[in-house]
């Protein structure tokens, strides 16, 4: 059996469409889950990305009023539910970027290399102001999530081939080194596009286009430039960092 990528909600917001679709109404809001994922099937057991901590806590109530998560959605709970997996066994986790709805729960994952483009872990330390709390910077007067707890580092930077049917892809613009994940399956290549393509609504017959919560949109112009460019290459299928709709699959591909 080949790779499978197994998506995990780990908590919800609500936020209106207009926030990652240009012209899209702000109301009513959507549900907007966080989600973790698990490509099951390769040599190593990685998890992309992790979430946001628990809303109760002192990072949770930083942000969203809307941000939730129900008991089973504790990532270990969450991730042992829908692998049989626990988080200490987990090898390596990709972050796709340092935003802090995505990289929240590292301390639960303590025996795992980390993965991350250089130009983000540069950025997050000293962002522009608009993206302090983003990131729960040290200029907020806070400790970002990622460096509450030892962390073993791994830097990449631009494109890589990481193994045997896994790529990390840089498409910066959402952030500064937000990366996407390509993964091979039997099926066809899939592709985690992170916050870089958040909705389905940011794929319009077939064409990618630049969500509106970007750092640099020009950046992020040229990223939906390299990932059409792919999609025609390789026919990936691309799989939203936001969307419930996502969370109707319990893998990618289905199982049959």
């Amino acid at each position: 059996m080949g790779m499978r990528i197994i998506p995990i909600k780990v908590g919800n917001e609500k936020w209106g469409k207009s926030y990652f679709v240009d012209g899209a109404p702000q109301l009513p809001a959507v549900d907007i889950p966080h989600m973790m994922f698990y490509i099951d099937g390769a040599e190593k057991k990685i998890l992309v990305d992790c979430g946001g901590r628990d809303p109760e806590s002192e990072s949770g109530k930083l942000h969203s009023k809307t941000y939730t998560r129900a008991p089973e959605e504790k990532p270990d709970v969450a991730l042992k539910r829908a692998t049989g997996i626990d988080p200490e066994e987990i090898e390596i986790v990709i972050l796709t970027h340092l935003h802090w709805d995505h990289c929240g729960n590292l301390h639960m994952f303590p025996n795992a290399q980390v993965y991350v483009q250089l130009d983000e872990i540069l950025d997050s330390i000293n962002p522009i102001p608009r993206f302090y709390k983003t990131y729960e910077s040290f200029k907020y007067g806070v400790v970002p999530p990622y460096a509450q707890q030892p962390v073993k580092w791994n830097f990449v930077q631009g494109d890589v081939d990481f193994m045997p049917g896994i790529k990390l892809i840089e498409i910066p613009g959402h952030s500064a080194g937000v990366m996407g994940v390509y993964v091979e399956t039997d099926k066809g290549p899939y592709f985690l596009g992170s916050d870089a393509i958040p909705l389905y609504d940011n794929i319009e017959n077939g064409e990618i286009k630049t969500s509106a919560l970007c750092l640099s949109l020009e950046k992020a112009y040229y990223s939906a430039v390299k990932l059409n460019k792919m999609v025609k290459e390789t026919g990936m299928i691309v799989i939203p960092g936001h969307d419930q709709k996502v969370l109707e699959h319990k893998s990618f591909p289905d199982e049959e």
